[in-house]
């Protein structure tokens, strides 16, 4: 298994209120390449995540 698809695998596991969007992050990374791909529409829910892990990361004792 690839890193990326094993860290996929365990923040869905670790984080299920995010599952959703990591799958879709997944299949996003697949079509990375792809013209029909509208990729800024992507970044408002990025940004929550991103925000979300770090608020996650800022309560480790």
């Amino acid at each position: 298994m690839y890193p990326k698809k094993r860290a996929a695998v365990w923040a869905t596991q670790e984080l299920p209120e995010w599952s959703s969007f990591i799958q879709s992050a997944l299949v996003w990374r697949a079509t990375l390449h792809d013209e029909d791909v509208d990729h800024a529409a992507t970044l408002p829910e990025t940004h929550l995540f991103a925000h979300a892990v770090l608020a996650l990361c800022e309560n480790i004792p």
